[in-house]
């Protein structure tokens, strides 16, 4: 009845990639998430960090640092 017929899913590739892994600094394998990317995936790549969260938690602490920084800037000069 719909011999003719082909759907996208049959053409679909449902093979799983394998992720890239990147040497740390003592020679450690980390592997970084599709999804990493900007200063998160620089920081898992350079092996600072194991995972997206990790990095996370170093970005979140460089803004609470930056923040504190400014508020003691504005608060001498002004």
């Amino acid at each position: 009845m719909s011999e003719g017929i082909q759907f996208d899913e049959d053409k679909f590739n449902y093979s799983v990639k394998p992720q890239p892994n990147f040497a740390g600094t003592n020679g450690q394998q980390y592997s970084a998430s599709s999804n990493a990317t900007g200063f998160a995936g620089w920081l898992i790549k350079k092996g600072w960090v194991k995972s997206e969260s990790a990095a996370q938690v170093v970005l979140f602490g460089v803004i609470l640092v930056n923040i504190i920084i400014t508020i003691v800037i504005v608060t001498i000069f002004l």
